[in-house]
């Protein structure tokens, strides 16, 4: 699989990069492979937090259109007897 690349340059302080080469030398990648998985993971954190936070608030609405439907039943419920 063909991936586009762009090249960056970055500073960081020099024991967090001896790190970063320690990791990518412990699990036989490539420092930058290993800069973009971290990255890639607090990408899909950031998009976890989004979708929780989506279906909390449609949780939300959900449960208030179901006390609005509870209200209303009863007044429903009344016309069919009609």
């Amino acid at each position: 699989m063909v991936v586009n690349t762009t090249r960056v340059t970055i500073s960081m302080p020099t024991e967090l990069a001896n790190e970063v080469s320690r990791i990518a030398k412990e699990q036989k990648i490539k420092k930058s492979q290993l800069l973009s998985l971290c990255i890639k993971d607090i990408i899909a954190q950031e998009k976890k937090k989004s979708l929780i936070k989506y279906y909390q608030e449609m949780d939300q609405e959900h449960k208030a259109f179901g006390e609005k439907f509870i209200e209303k039943l009863p007044e429903i419920t009344n016309s069919w007897k009609d």
